[in-house]
């Protein structure tokens, strides 16, 4: 398993989890997590496998913060295993730097795109800006696009630069180029969790 944050570090825990009881969905069988914690100079972390194959890994956070949001499965995700740091998975995620951020996290990042989003409304003349205080900050690639879903769970992601994205992204009618986009294989939250649990495309 190739990993920027595992090199071989011994296992101080494991524990198995649910999937139900994060989501309550049917994500076939197994329906059970097998969660390996280990340390690093950079704290805790957790290495989740599914069917003997390796996931993603989490670092685990301080939660005696408020880390309430309107998506529940977000909350629970956070206190029972961190947030997502790498996903071992290939597609979608694999530039993935952070998925289901903490509140302080989001809050750092949310200055600066509400700052520029306003800029760039106002320079090229938005009619119906985006409400950026009703829908939820919870991922960000390391090529800085973000990755928002609303209050029924649709995805949203705000390309800074979309000529790095792939193909699949489509600007949202009515905005402007460099801020507010579609993933046409990203519909709702549950498609992510759908490919971060799905252990099809491993070896």
């Amino acid at each position: 398993m190739k990993s920027i944050f595992y090199n071989g570090q011994d296992f101080n825990d494991k524990k198995t989890i649910s999937i139900k009881k994060f989501f309550d969905l049917d994500f076939g069988e197994p329906d059970l997590i097998t969660v390996l914690r280990f340390s690093s100079s950079e704290g805790f972390f957790n290495i989740c496998y599914r069917s003997n194959k390796p996931l993603f890994i989490t670092k685990v956070v301080d939660t005696s913060h408020s880390i309430d949001f309107f998506n529940t499965q977000h909350s629970t995700f956070i206190k029972e295993l961190g947030v997502i740091v790498e996903v071992l998975n290939p597609g979608i995620f694999e530039n993935i730097q952070y998925l289901f951020m903490t509140n302080e996290m989001i809050q750092e990042e949310l200055d600066f795109i509400k700052s520029d989003y306003s800029e760039k409304c106002i320079v090229n003349g938005v009619k119906k800006p985006l409400n950026i205080n009703l829908i939820t900050l919870f991922g960000q690639d390391s090529d800085g696009t973000k990755y928002f879903y609303d209050n029924l769970g649709q995805i949203f992601l705000y390309c800074l630069d979309p000529s790095i994205s792939n193909d699949r992204i489509q600007l949202i009618s009515g905005q402007t180029s460099e801020t507010f986009y579609k993933h046409l294989d990203l519909e709702s939250i549950n498609d992510v969790f759908e490919l971060i649990l799905n252990t099809s495309s491993l070896p």
